[in-house]
This record gives structure tokens, C-alpha cells and sequence, in this order.
């Protein structure tokens, strides 16, 4: 599942975005506000973070959509987005 706007698209993670996660979590000041996301985040943080993401879409019971975020422009994951169902009730976190 893919969702699209002039400038984003929201899309699955892949293998191949590992880098441009790492760049952008590699940072103490862009992780000292994250609650789930530890200093320093390597390429194996970011590998695991993709089978996570992965799991999470082949689930039968769909309880939580994580989404990249692609800067169209750049072709370039520049965040995650993630929608998590549970109870009745809808969290997003990004």
C-alpha cells in the first residue's frame, strides 16, 4: 500500500533505504526526543527496524501500518510514519 501527495509518497520500507534511515537516526539531536529509538543507531538497527515494518504488513490481523516517508524529489526516505489500530482507536506516530 502506497499513499501519495505532491511532494511525499508513504510507502513500505525496503532493504535499500537502510542508508538514508541511518542518516537520518545517526543524529543525538534527532534521537534524544525519540521514546523507542536508541544512540547510536546503525545499519543494524535500521536492518532489524525494516523486518519489523515488514512483518507488521504481512500480519493477517492488520493492527499497524509503519510507513516510510519518501521526499519525491530526492528519492529519499526522510522519516516514518506509523498508524497503529488497537481498540477502536487510532495512534499515529512519527
Amino acid at each position: 500500500m502506497e499513499l501519495e501527495t505532491k511532494r511525499l509518497i508513504l510507502r513500505p520500507l525496503k532493504i535499500s533505504d537502510v542508508e538514508d534511515i541511518v542518516e537520518g537516526l545517526n543524529n543525538l539531536n534527532v534521537t534524544k526526543w525519540l521514546f523507542v529509538v536508541g544512540y547510536p543507531y546503525t545499519l543494524k538497527d535500521a536492518k532489524s527496524w525494516i523486518r519489523h515494518t515488514k512483518i507488521k504488513f504481512r500480519k493477517k490481523t492488520k493492527d499497524e501500518y509503519p510507513f516510510g516517508i519518501e521526499l519525491k524529489s530526492k528519492k529519499k526516505i526522510i522519516g516514518g510514519i506509523s498508524l497503529d489500530i488497537k481498540n477502536h482507536k487510532a495512534n499515529v506516530g512519527y
